[in-house]
């Protein structure tokens, strides 16, 4: 058995990691119907290609895919440290036209982005651009 250099490894760890994100972050808005905010399609941005990046980095061994990934991830740390410091901030207010405050689905401990509004359970809500809450139902296109 060909034993895997610890770089690939790392680099394949990183794409798992990468990949998962971006599964789940798909999940939550085609499946369960949570319209992201301004500020989660930044951090999708951001995320997206570092499945690609990492992903061909790992298969052809290109441990200087640093240079590209962390710039990537550590600007999606700001955002993502930024918009938590939004949404768990009683009095905070977005910066940008969107539900940034607003918490849609929580659960094992963690929060989705953009559920603190009241009426319908998590799983059953749809945000719209304000954040308002309304009723799940047929995904709704950005106008």
């Amino acid at each position: 058995m060909k034993r895997v250099a610890p770089d690939r490894l790392l680099l394949g760890s990183v794409t798992l990691v990468a990949a998962v994100a971006t599964v789940g972050s798909l999940y939550f808005s085609e499946a369960m119907g949570l319209v992201p905010c301004d500020l989660c399609w930044v951090q999708r941005i951001l995320m997206y290609p570092l499945v690609v990046v990492l992903g061909v980095a790992t298969l052809e061994g290109r441990t200087a895919v640093w240079r590209t990934g962390l710039p990537l991830s550590l600007s999606g740390v700001v955002v993502a440290a930024y918009h938590s410091y939004l949404q768990l901030s009683p009095n905070a207010t977005c910066t940008l036209d969107g539900g940034c405050t607003t918490i849609l689905w929580q659960g094992f401990g963690v929060h989705h982005p953009a559920a603190r509004a009241g009426g319908v359970p998590p799983h059953q809500r749809r945000a719209d651009r304000c954040g308002a809450a309304r009723p799940a139902g047929p995904l709704r296109v950005r106008q």
